[in-house]
């Protein structure tokens, strides 16, 4: 197998290199998919226009994120991301928009803010123009939304107690009023729904005070009646100690069963409420066109009542007509009403968060409290064994102090609680500073973003097309393909020209030997004399190509030459006799050929045209015949073979395309091997396979493949062949050659029989001329053969 040959296993896997190779050859259509990718994404940017960016932060206070009593240290960052995430909810939730629709100039007014009475009642958003409509698209563009505001921290970017809202408009007027209205709504609708907890807290704190002073007051009595019977007795040093540590658990004990108590009480407030608070709501943006006008309807159908309220009696036919249409109006609201879609309440969602925080909280203190019971228990026990007054007035005093600790505790409870319940919303929210405005910036997304992006995608895209171009691609490219393709091992592979003169490629071998493309086809030349050695048999040799075009006559001539070269006796003939070019290839005449041959009666030796080339014989094509075919399936050619075989070391056809004329088939039977040449990045038809049924049914011996016209960087002797070639010191290659073709150049003798080829030496020649024809290789010397030398004396005498 020829050495520049690249190994199969580096052209047929996905390497780094072939995917290297791959997108240089097509760095042109990558770079394209950039430019026009990039191109598009920045006339796109110009379609968005500006728009002006509103924020305002907003504080939740510390008891909203952390409630008093909670001890949970360690997971307090946590805590307080969860609660952020319920606040966004109620902020992002339908109640809040729908309380900042009808939100009004006075209600979003600074504190000592002027407001003219014709516009404090004037709704903020609906007097910049913007309807629920385009509120509610903003929303799903998000253009309007409420975040956590994020600090640079230890490991990135971390949550602060910060919520910010924001809007985006094409006004900076609409972007103000929007911030404006849903923070403020946002303050209100919270109060509202913290304040409803709190007074279920105070009720609750306010039951377990008087039940602790109820108690504290029977302690109490129970503690003067026992003192008042038995007097005070000193106590025991064991009774102290134990009562030391008893004290404190039953203390420990009535502050979990109080904890327990509160837990358990607001969270049956909490499923009370839960279970009143519907899952999801109207959808308040989503009111249909019949519902606002009964609305506007059941409005004025108010005004017009109450104005003729101060005329008309109740018992009145026109107030009692107002009072059905407004019942009527009221029934087809309810009936619209229900036509509306819902959506989820956060309200819904935040206090089933926190019944899920109680039942946790009642879990943990249920367990407290069993285990400090049991320890009460352990130590009441020990104390039952002692005898005597000082234990009896030791128990009443510790009751007593505990329930005076316990009453004192809920008191306190109680007195905080009330404290939260009076304070104003900025106990709960916050409202940092006034709206800020920025703008005008260009609206959609950011350009460097958008153009980073385009330059990955492109390059993505566009790698991804040349990879995908390749795998499509069914060309012959490389010698596995070749291989695949014909089905037989690849001989050589010949690189393509892609300087110089392309007339020149017939005889390059010749023309200029230390090029590459003079070394692809030594190498041919040497698996072709190493075939020979191992089959001496094989003295005929045809190319035979698929298609027109495939560079056999290219192939068979610096074939020709290169054995020529490599000391072989070589006659070369043109058996391409439709469309014969070897003759303008080595620059002889045509005017007789292989035609007359076989049609005139001409003899070979009259055919046989010496080249410039030592060694090397042509036998033209001659005129073209109007059956070239017939001509070839004759005896005559078989004859003409033999005697060709006898006459010389090798000899070489060239023949049309085999899948266009029947020729290559004809000649395929006559010689002794074949071999096909294929051209690179050809698309095959499914030609090749039915031209080597045919060579088959000829019963030829197939030689192997050449590739010709490959990608130079395909071949490992092209690729390398500078490395190593250097002849003047400057890694230049010589001139190409000017030899002339020599007079005393060997002869080509040809024989009458078939024998062993013996090469006979110089010293010899005149002797061995007298045996045979020789046929000298001089374009001035006058070629003689006898007819009887090439068709036999048997059949000269016939005719004779």
């Amino acid at each position: 197998m020829n050495s520049v040959i690249m190994s199969e296993a580096s052209t047929n896997q996905w390497d780094f290199w072939r995917i290297y190779r791959i997108l240089r050859k097509r760095i042109w259509l990558i770079l394209a998919a950039v430019i026009i990718t990039v191109g598009t994404a920045l006339i796109g940017l110009q379609f968005f226009g500006r728009q002006y960016i509103a924020y305002r932060y907003v504080q939740p206070s510390e008891s909203i994120l952390r409630p008093p009593g909670d001890t949970r240290a360690s997971e307090e960052r946590g805590a307080r991301d969860r609660k952020l995430a319920t606040l966004l909810q109620l902020a992002n939730s339908p109640g809040v928009v729908e309380m900042a629709m009808t939100q009004t100039y006075a209600d979003v007014a600074l504190p000592g803010e002027p407001l003219s009475p014709e516009k404090a009642s004037v709704a903020v958003l609906s007097d910049t123009g913007l309807t629920r409509e385009e509120i509610a698209q903003m929303r799903q563009k998000n253009q309007i939304e409420a975040q956590v505001n994020s600090a640079p921290g230890e490991g990135g970017r971390v949550n602060t107690d910060l919520i910010v809202f924001t809007a985006k408009a094409p006004r900076a007027e609409q972007a103000k009023a929007i911030v404006d209205t849903f923070t403020v709504a946002f303050k209100k609708f919270y109060e509202e729904y913290s304040r409803q907890s709190l007074r279920n807290n105070v009720n609750f704190l306010k039951r377990e005070v008087e039940n602790a002073r109820k108690q504290l007051e029977a302690k109490e009595k129970a503690l003067k009646e026992l003192r008042k019977q038995k007097g005070i007795v000193d106590l025991q040093s064991a009774v102290q100690g134990d009562y030391s540590v008893l004290n404190p658990l039953r203390q420990k004990v009535e502050d979990l069963q109080t904890q327990l108590a509160s837990t358990r009480s607001l969270l049956a407030a909490k499923r009370r409420q839960f279970a009143q608070t519907p899952e999801t709501l109207p959808d308040p943006v989503a009111k249909t066109a019949a519902a606002q006008a009964l609305e506007k309807e059941h409005a004025d159908l108010l005004a017009q009542y109450y104005s003729l309220r101060g005329t008309y009696t109740e018992e009145n036919p026109i107030m009692q007509q107002l009072q059905r249409r407004l019942r009527e109006v009221e029934r087809k609201l309810q009936e619209e009403e229900q036509k509306r879609p819902r959506i989820a309440n956060a309200a819904y969602v935040a206090l089933r968060e926190e019944i899920r925080t109680l039942e946790a909280k009642e879990r943990e203190l249920a367990s407290a409290l069993s285990e400090a019971t049991t320890q009460v228990a352990k130590y009441e026990q020990r104390l039952s064994n002692y005898q005597g007054l000082d234990v009896d007035l030791q128990a009443a005093t510790a009751d007593y102090q505990l329930a005076l600790d316990s009453y004192n505790r809920l008191f306190n409870q109680y007195q905080a609680a009330l404290l939260n319940l009076n304070a104003n919303t900025e106990s709960f929210i916050t409202l940092m500073g006034s709206t800020a405005v920025e703008g005008p910036v260009r609206a959609g997304p950011n350009p460097m973003q958008v153009i980073i992006a385009a330059i990955l995608l492109s390059l993505f895209l566009g790698v991804g097309i040349a990879v995908g171009l390749e795998v499509v691609d069914n060309t012959v490219k490389t010698t596995h393909d070749a291989q695949q393709l014909i089905g037989l091992p690849v001989t050589g592979i010949i690189p393509r020209l892609e300087s110089g003169d392309r007339n020149l490629l017939p005889k390059i071998t010749h023309v200029e030997p230390a090029s590459p493309h003079a070394e692809s086809y030594r190498f041919v030349g040497e698996d072709l004399l190493l075939t020979l050695e191992e089959h001496p048999d094989i003295r005929s040799i045809m190319v035979a190509t698929v298609r027109p075009g495939q560079g056999g006559t290219s192939t068979i001539a610096n074939l020709a030459i290169t054995l020529a070269q490599g000391g072989k006796r070589v006659i070369l003939v043109d058996g391409d006799m439709r469309r014969p070019s070897l003759h303008k290839v080595f620059n002889v005449s045509n005017d007789i050929g292989l035609s007359s041959v076989l049609a005139n009666g001409l003899q070979v030796a009259e055919v046989l045209r010496p080249t410039e080339v030592d060694n090397l014989v042509l036998v033209p094509a001659g005129p073209i015949p109007k059956n070239p075919w017939q001509l070839l399936r004759s005896q005559k050619m078989q004859e003409v073979v033999e005697a060709l075989e006898q006459s010389c070391d090798i000899v070489l056809f060239d023949t049309p395309s085999a899948a266009v004329f029947a020729d290559a088939s004809v000649m395929a039977s006559l010689v002794d091997g074949v071999v096909v040449v294929v051209r690179a990045n050809h698309i095959p038809r499914g030609s090749e396979l039915q031209v080597r049924h045919l060579l088959n049914k000829a019963k030829v011996k197939l030689l192997g493949v050449v590739l010709n016209d490959a990608a130079p960087e395909m071949v490992d002797s092209y690729y390398y062949h500078s490395h190593y070639y250097h002849t003047n010191g400057k890694g230049e290659l010589p001139p190409p050659s000017t030899a002339k073709a020599s007079s005393g150049a060997a002869p080509v003798a040809v024989r009458q029989t078939k024998g062993k080829r013996v090469s006979a030496p110089k010293s010899t020649q005149a002797k061995e001329a007298e045996k045979t024809h020789v046929v000298p290789v001089d374009p001035n010397a006058r070629v003689e053969v006898r007819r009887e030398d090439v068709l036999g004396k048997e059949e000269v005498g016939g005719n004779g």
